[in-house]
């Protein structure tokens, strides 16, 4: 009845195709067909919103399916009545076989038995005593009488080997008291979760909802984007929590790891490759840091009573995880002299192609502004107060009227969101004259060869060139032992905090400066009074000095 449109030449479902990064389903019926009246190009398509493969080819199946055993002229055309259609059917098979495993093991003489086993066993799952019935019978008619001579003989395991076939595609649900008819799936609910965020007073920074939607997408690949009542926690334990404590730290920068296609291995064959080859596996903070964010999500299913709150204890073998905290290390003096007292400061050897090269250093190192915060900056992000003349960077996540990369902006946190006055030794080296080069070249962006990337936004050029050539360039060594984290451009701003605390500068208005949250006292005091003026906050920044040859340092004119 049904042939299918793409053919791949690599190992992927036939009815499953890539466009624009997400996964579709499509199947094209046969002329005599009697459903092409409601699909005019005979084709049936629909996006499965998902760009995970194994995901895709889950939601596919159950779509084939749906649309194979279709012969009516009653066609469920909406996503979620599907999605309800195919689950009613896993739910009664899995049901049925686990009646009929009873069933089978009762004598045919016992008629006690027979006769307890079908006024008792129906409607005590948590499903309806007519689901019960239609769900044996289903079963009974399709798989069970395969070798009925013998049936009543099979142990359970006997007619665990008789239905592997069919058990594999569909797993064991583990049923608890509550409404089968309205709980979500997993993605849905995560959807809901993250939705609901955004739109509180609290909503997370662009980091922190980037970490929930990777977290809690794997999450989702790993419990088979079940619905709600199906999770256990032994399905968590199994799925999740012991997979992650094997899953190796960076596999897409391991070739082993990949297929031909450049797309990494399921996570079955990634856990023995990295065995195999002893790769390096996350870090107990990661693991920690991951699971945190999968508990702050069950937790909120729990006071919505969607589950029990018996599931927190599938984490426990995480929380047990010994940590080793490790602290940020800045640049020392000696290391701050290897970065900018050097030809390419003094000759100007980045004026031409790659001033981002060299104002990117300088702002960080005068502002301790986070390498994202740097990159993303409009020139009309330079900004002069009217009242007292001081010139200051306007860090937000706003786009400018004028910027055509609208909604590329993005900050950490709330806090992120600042204005810092521009420090007067980068005012000495002609920062204002690079800027005002800038807006009359029309440009938008102060750093305009940067470009975005959906992982690293804007900073992937600036941190990749000085983490990996930079550094290495000068002598400055990444590792540097295990009580601290490698050294990398966020160094920067570890030295001016670390500058601030050593030399006793304000501390309030240090954490204003660089965009970190106040204090509790700050934040009872803040009730009542408004942030610090631009006046307080350039004294305070005007009094961070590294030793730095500013004079030797050419200047842009």
């Amino acid at each position: 009845m049904i042939q299918t449109v793409i053919h791949f030449e690599r190992k992927i479902a036939t009815y499953v195709f890539l466009r624009n990064g997400v996964y579709y389903f499509q199947i094209r019926l046969k002329k005599d067909d009697r459903r092409r009246r409601f699909f005019k190009s005979g084709l049936i398509r629909k996006s499965l919103k998902t760009n995970n493969y194994r995901e895709a080819v889950a939601k596919a199946r159950l779509l084939w399916v749906h649309y194979l055993d279709q012969n009516h002229k009653d066609i469920i055309d909406t996503a979620e009545a599907i999605e309800a259609d195919a689950q009613r059917q896993a739910d009664m098979f899995s049901r049925g076989r686990e009646l009929c495993n009873i069933y089978y093991t009762i004598h045919p003489a016992d008629l006690n038995a027979l006769d307890d086993f079908f006024t008792y066993e129906f409607g005590t799952s948590g499903y309806t005593e007519a689901f019960d019935r239609e769900a044996f019978e289903y079963f009974d008619i399709n798989y069970g009488k395969q070798n009925s001579s013998n049936s009543n003989n099979k142990n359970d395991n006997d007619i665990s080997k008789q239905l592997q076939g069919i058990s594999d595609q569909l797993s064991d649900r583990t049923k608890i008291p509550v409404n089968k008819d309205t709980t979500q799936r997993l993605s849905t609910a995560v959807e809901k979760f993250i939705e609901r965020n955004q739109s509180s007073k609290n909503a997370w920074g662009y980091d922190q909802h980037n970490r929930y939607q990777q977290t809690l997408s794997f999450f989702i690949e790993q419990m088979e984007d079940c619905h709600i009542h199906q999770l256990t926690k032994d399905k968590i334990i199994d799925q999740y929590a012991l997979v992650l404590q094997q899953y190796p730290s960076d596999p897409t920068k391991k070739k082993l790891l990949k297929d031909a296609t450049g797309r990494l291995y399921s996570t079955e064959k990634l856990l023995k490759l990295t065995q195999q080859h002893q790769f390096k596996t996350l870090s107990a903070r990661t693991i920690q840091s991951k699971a945190g964010l999968v508990k702050t999500f069950i937790q909120s299913l729990s006071i919505d009573k969607y589950i029990r709150d018996t599931l927190m204890e599938a984490f426990k073998s995480i929380d047990g995880l010994n940590v080793i905290n490790k602290r940020r290390k800045g640049f020392d003096d000696n290391e701050i002299q290897k970065i900018f007292n050097q030809k390419e400061f003094f000759d100007g050897l980045w004026f031409k192609k790659h001033q981002w090269r060299h104002w990117g250093l300088l702002l960080a190192i005068y502002t301790g502004a986070r390498v994202n915060e740097i990159c993303q900056l409009d020139v009309n992000d330079i900004k002069t107060d009217e009242e007292t003349g001081i010139v200051y960077f306007n860090f937000t996540d706003l786009p400018d009227a004028e910027d055509k990369s609208d909604g590329l902006k993005s900050l950490k946190t709330k806090n992120a969101k600042r204005q810092v006055p521009i420090h007067r030794h980068l005012i000495k080296l002609g920062f204002l004259n690079f800027v005002k080069q800038q807006k009359q070249r029309k440009h938008k962006k102060l750093f305009h060869a940067l470009t975005y990337t959906e992982k690293d936004r804007w900073s992937k050029k600036l941190k990749r060139w000085f983490n990996e050539t930079y550094m290495l360039d000068k002598g400055i060594e990444k590792f540097v032992s295990d009580e601290f984290t490698t050294m990398s451009f966020h160094c920067f701003r570890s030295t001016v905090i670390n500058f601030g605390k050593q030399n006793r500068m304000d501390r309030s208005i240090m954490k204003e400066i660089v965009g970190h949250a106040p204090d509790q006292n700050d934040i009872i005091h803040d009730n009542y009074a408004t942030p610090y003026n631009l006046g307080n906050r350039q004294k305070e920044i005007n009094k961070l000095s590294f030793g730095i040859e500013i004079d030797k340092i050419k200047k842009w004119m």
